[in-house]
């Protein structure tokens, strides 16, 4: 589903202009992995919900806080909580809901939830993880639980610094495990020393650019923030194969610092992009020791780069025949990269 398919289904079950507030979020609804959800928002704001809404970006959640905070004058205790656990998930997409978007200052007013609203967000979003806090949204989501992780408590007034601690812990554990499911474990080996390519394996590498056009940003930065060579080796892969050149100081500064497997991610995402600053990365790389990890893989990347091998690497070994340039001839034949 596009934003625009999304927002033109939402129109048809909420209407426009509306008083409801079915959810919060910065950006699209639909990038949001993770959802936390409450019973119905104890807030009635004046004006219309859509006015924060930006065609082609998603919800404007920094402009509605801010006439929140001049609506109300003060933060909920509520409130509170959410923009806590959403400031401690730094790297995740997180949108804010209720199952009645109803708003009223007592769960009282509406005793039998509507739900309609919240049902077409999570049935379309399908978030990794819910964070659902109060009894009636606990109870609304096990329904759910089959598809995500449901992360189950009391109303967030009632949630302490060590219950909170626990939820972060889980909901990140629960999102690196599905982001490692959809876009490691399965890749991994088969990337690992270029198995793939020894195996002739053509599933693999259209997997891996599959992945690698879907994937986004904050899903790489994600992998790369997790200290498994697993993980970054294939999130440098996924970058070389979509060439995000905006990955290249970092990619460089792991390559220079970290020691493992990874290291031979790092040298083909900097030998596909292929700019200066990559052969500089790779040539400082080379210079820092004699004996460095994965040599050959840097010498291959550098020369596919520069077109000829650096000078102090004279061996054709180490860059005709190594393993690079089976990988990127293997990419070519196949169309998988110019």
């Amino acid at each position: 589903m596009t934003l625009d398919e999304f927002e033109k289904q939402l129109t048809d079950v909420i209407g426009r202009p509306t008083d409801l507030r079915p959810f919060v979020c910065e950006a699209s609804p639909l990038d949001c992995d993770v959802f936390i959800v409450g019973y119905n928002p104890a807030t009635t704001m004046e004006g219309d919900w859509w006015r924060f809404w930006k065609p082609g970006y998603g919800y404007q959640k920094s402009d509605w806080f801010s006439e929140y905070l001049a609506q109300r004058g003060d933060v909920s205790k509520t409130r509170a909580k959410i923009q806590e656990i959403v400031q401690a998930l730094p790297n995740v997409r997180v949108l804010e809901a209720n199952i009645d978007a109803r708003p009223s200052p007592k769960k009282s007013v509406y005793p039998k939830p509507v739900t309609k609203p919240f049902d077409f967000l999570l049935s379309v979003c399908r978030p990794k993880v819910v964070i659902a806090h109060g009894t009636d949204a606990v109870g609304h989501l096990q329904s759910w639980k089959p598809k995500g992780t449901l992360i189950e408590c009391k109303h967030f007034i009632y949630i302490g610094r060590e219950r909170t601690a626990e939820i972060l812990v889980e909901t990140r554990g629960a999102l690196n495990h599905a982001l490692q499911e959809r876009f490691v474990n399965r890749l991994y080996l088969s990337l690992l020393n270029g198995n793939f390519i020894r195996d002739g394996d053509v599933g693999v590498a259209l997997s891996a650019a599959d992945a690698a056009r879907t994937i986004s940003d904050l899903q790489i930065e994600q992998l790369l923030g997790e200290w498994d060579w697993r993980t970054r080796l294939c999130a440098a892969w996924f970058i070389g194969l979509s060439r995000r050149t905006h990955f290249v100081s970092r990619i460089g500064a792991l390559l220079e610092g970290d020691t493992g497997y990874d290291r031979q991610g790092y040298c083909v995402a900097l030998g596909l992009i292929g700019t200066e600053e990559c052969a500089r990365h790779l040539q400082l790389y080379l210079q820092s020791s004699e004996e460095v990890d994965h040599q050959d893989w840097a010498i291959g990347a550098l020369t596919h780069i520069r077109g000829t091998p650096p000078p102090e690497f004279p061996d054709p070994r180490l860059w005709r025949d190594g393993i690079f340039g089976k990988i990127t001839a293997f990419l070519q034949h196949h169309r998988l990269i110019a």
